[in-house]
């Protein structure tokens, strides 16, 4: 997928579409679900496999980051925001997924 129009989003707009949602959304071929839950949980399940339990945040450069256990370490990406879609960009590859109102975990 193209960015096109797709801009970086402002740290608000991020967080807004994110908190209490859902993405649904393929990453190297492999769905996923993705449950950001508005105390800073998140909750991750590719298919029908284990869900997995993390951290997220918005920073303030916009960046979506987020912390799986039992790794310290925190990913941040760049994003863009087309409509209801988050472009995920991420080596080089753009990752597309569509914004779910509330918890479709």
């Amino acid at each position: 997928m193209e960015l096109g129009d797709a801009r970086p989003p402002a740290p608000a707009l991020l967080i807004e579409l994110l908190r209490g949602n859902t993405i649904v959304a393929e990453w190297d071929g492999r769905p996923f679900t993705q449950y950001f839950a508005p105390n800073g949980t998140t909750r991750y399940r590719e298919s029908d496999g284990p869900a997995s339990d993390g951290s997220w945040r918005v920073n303030s450069g916009g960046q979506y980051c987020s912390i799986w256990p039992p790794s310290p370490t925190e990913a941040c990406y760049d994003v863009r925001v087309k409509g209801n879609a988050i472009l995920w960009l991420s080596g080089g590859k753009v990752h597309p997924s569509e914004v779910v109102r509330g918890n479709a975990f």
